[in-house]
């Protein structure tokens, strides 16, 4: 018997390998196998399919072994594991590096607990212990007295070595020495579960009982829940779940930040207990396979993570939801496959026969269209749950600001200081956003040179307290240093960090209790929870971020909400970067006043007639997203067009220049259909030290409207030629619904 097997590498190729008669039985298509390969002598791949016969003429390997604790032998699975390869031109190895995430085909290491309980037949055997055995006449004494299953590690007070005494004990049939594993702690998911006693509202009801209406057909159904922030979806959330577990079926809920996974783990924990679990990208290596395994067994109800979840191997899938589904964190960017979590959880929904919920309070362009065209189930939440209202929410043009307090450079506005006392007077809480962390970036004086970093196209950042230049791309760092290097004149600050909020505020309100939440002081695993769960308790009153603080956060305590610069992302060179800003500022408004008291909101911006800025303040979210559309239908852009990115980067410019026109060459020039711009430059042209082209491709989606021209254009016109270029000193890579074109 031969079998076909794809391995773990960029590679399309698929090798054959014979199976030993003693593993014929048991190895399938999705098996996880051990073979030879190259030098190595065992790597691990997965059978894909067992050839009719075979056409390879070199020398065939046996294979080594088949894990018997994991394959993809679940159609749905491998279903999607076949359609992530061939959507995003992905080989099925490398799609198995995300499906089976690295360690998790070993044991988890465990804790070994020794304990002891006493021999039903110990009476016959009680003359064995000799008078001079006091240590073990004390031990057997103490065990019997206590009805035995003592911990051996209790036993020292006995003798400075219990386990040997036991064993004695056991040789003479008095005593069983007995093995035993314990659970990981894993202290860093550990779920604190909070409880919010929730009577569904009239509009929760009907969300609710139209989807239970879908999930009683057992068949797929896709629903964009658009509730506006604290209109209580999370409370939907579980609710579907729960009447879900009741017949047998699992969930998955997808969050976009680590952040938010431990407040809705703890309210989802509140109702399944220790049938939930989180899964995300910082956990360790031994969390990792321990959970994993009780996933894949069947011992948890409800997996809520980041976007690597929905590959979390759930059986009897009835919903998947993903929450914030507008978020491009969703997006996987660095590595292939380049998938969108949220494209996945409606597939992985297809193929499941189960439910898919798309939920929040500012839908994705593409969302909102497709429930225009009905390719999505529309339902709506409009009012907050229970006495809470939306939160006030006022404009402040820093413009006037500079004016009229002759500050050229003011951080914060006198009516957002004048709210934040305010605010500490009255014991309420404040969360201020700023996206942008570190302190701030350099520039010279005199020749308004910006200190670069000198592997990317892009500024480098001031890091206190250790005073370092660190580059956000690349993580290049570099020593402070105070004189310009190009004109020796003096350097000074330019624009505004997290730190440099922080340490502004510090100043101004020294009595204050003050933390903050960025990717750099998030570093240490477990500080997200430690961090909300203070600030849950109140144990400081001011909140400073980037925008992990932004969405899904529940505090009732908190009543204004501060934008520091809402123009922080305005104006990056991209075609969604308008929606991001809107969806940022009416997400980030959403987590004041979110119970009883009155919420407030400040966003400070230099332009105050962007539209997408100007909306936001006014929470008018059909107005700006209708804007939106004619601007993307008139510019051809998504949701009206599916785009695929072909990169290149490399050292040198006139190869990548001469590649990129070699591949627009291959493109038949009279395709309607299409539109094809580039070989350009990206807007980070230059990035870890290598220059980079792109050539977008964009087709109608009016002909091609689930994107098979586009594929089939790319297979059969520059598929081969990439790989081909792939191997001429220079990365090329396929980006399939790219979530920026930067």
């Amino acid at each position: 018997m031969h079998v076909n097997i794809s391995f773990p590498i960029s590679s399309w190729k698929i090798f054959t390998y014979k199976v030993p008669n003693h593993l014929e039985s048991k190895i399938k298509i999705g098996s996880l196998v051990i073979a030879p390969f190259g030098k190595r002598k065992e790597v691990e791949g997965i059978v894909v399919d067992f050839p009719s016969k075979n056409i390879f003429q070199g020398k065939i390997h046996y294979i080594i072994s088949i894990n018997p604790n994991i394959s993809i032998i679940d159609s749905s699975m491998w279903n999607l594991i076949k359609w992530v390869s061939n959507y995003y031109f992905t080989p099925i190895g490398n799609v198995m590096k995300s499906v089976i995430p690295k360690g998790v085909t070993k044991e988890p290491k465990l804790e070994k607990i020794l304990s002891v309980e006493i021999n039903d037949s110990y009476k016959k055997n009680i003359n064995k212990i000799k008078l001079r055995s006091k240590k073990q006449l004390e031990v057997f004494q103490y065990i019997l007295q206590n009805s035995g299953n003592i911990l051996i590690k209790d036993l020292k007070k006995f003798s400075t070595q219990p386990l040997q005494v036991c064993k004695k004990l056991e040789d003479k049939g008095l005593i069983k020495i007995i093995i035993s594993y314990s659970k990981p702690k894993f202290e860093s998911l550990k779920i604190k579960s909070s409880t919010k006693k929730i009577i569904l509202n009239d509009e929760q009801k009907d969300v609710v009982k139209k989807i239970k209406n879908s999930i009683k057909k057992n068949e797929y159904a896709g629903f964009l829940l658009k509730g506006v922030t604290g209109s209580g979806k999370t409370e939907v959330y579980i609710h579907l779940a729960n009447y879900l577990k009741k017949k047998n079926k699992t969930s998955i809920i997808l969050l976009p930040e680590i952040s938010l996974t431990p407040q809705i783990a703890g309210r989802f924990s509140s109702v399944f207990e220790d049938k939930v679990v989180i899964w995300h990208s910082k956990m360790k290596a031994n969390e990792r396979v321990w959970i994993w395994n009780q996933i894949k067994k069947g011992e948890v109800s409800v997996v809520v993570g980041t976007r690597s979840a929905i590959f979390t191997p759930l059986p009897n899938i009835g919903l998947i939801i993903v929450d914030e589904e507008q978020d491009s964190s969703y997006k996987q960017e660095s590595s292939s496959p380049r998938y969108n979590s949220r494209d996945l959880a409606l597939v992985r929904s297809k193929y499941n026969n189960c439910i898919a919920i798309l939920g929040g309070a500012t839908p994705s362009m593409e969302s909102y269209y497709n429930q225009k065209k009905k390719k999505l189930t529309l339902l709506k939440m409009n009012k907050r749950y229970g006495m809470a209202k939306y939160p006030n929410v006022t404009l402040v043009d820093m413009n006037q600001e500079r004016k009229k307090n002759e500050n050229f450079n003011p951080i914060f506005s006198q009516l957002l200081i004048d709210s934040i006392a305010e605010k500490i007077d009255k014991k309420e809480q404040i969360i201020l956003l700023q996206n942008k962390r570190g302190f701030s970036i350099l520039n010279c004086h005199e020749c308004q040179e910006v200190i670069m970093c000198n592997q990317c196209q892009i500024p480098l950042t001031l890091h206190k307290p250790k005073n370092i230049l660190i580059c956000h791309y690349c993580n290049f760092k570099e020593n402070i240093y105070s004189n310009c290097k190009k004109c020796n004149s003096n350097l000074s600050f330019l624009g505004t960090g997290t730190q440099k909020v922080e340490q502004a505020l510090k100043k101004i309100f020294p009595l204050t209790a003050i933390n903050r939440m960025d990717f750099d002081s998030t570093r240490k695993i477990g500080e997200h929870s430690r961090i909300l769960n203070d600030f849950s308790n109140q144990k400081f009153q001011i909140l400073i971020g980037t925008q992990m603080i932004a969405k899904g956060l529940d505090f009732p305590n908190v009543t204004l909400v501060g934008v520091i610069n809402a123009d922080t992302n305005l104006f990056i060179p991209d075609f969604r970067s308008g929606e991001r800003t809107f969806q940022l500022l009416y997400q980030v408004s959403g987590r004041s006043g979110r119970s009883e008291k009155p919420g407030k909101v400040i966003i400070q911006t230099n332009y105050p007639n962007e539209l997408s800025i100007l909306y936001a303040s006014k929470l008018s979210l059909k107005q700006y997203y209708d804007n939106c559309l004619n601007e993307r239908k008139e510019l051809m852009y998504p949701p009206f067009s599916r785009i695929i990115k072909i990169e290149f980067t490399g050292k040198d410019e006139k190869k990548l220049i001469s590649i990129g026109r070699n591949l627009v060459d291959e493109i038949p020039n009279n395709l309607k259909w299409l539109e094809v711009i580039g070989p350009n430059p990206c807007p980070i042209f230059y990035l870890r030290g290598n220059k980079r082209y792109q050539i977008i491709l964009k087709s109608s989606k009016k002909i091609d409207q689930n994107g098979k021209l586009l594929h089939s254009l790319i297979n059969k016109n520059l598929f081969d030629k990439i790989n081909f270029y792939n191997k001429k000193n220079l990365r090329i890579f396929i980006d399939v619904d790219p979530s920026n074109l930067l």
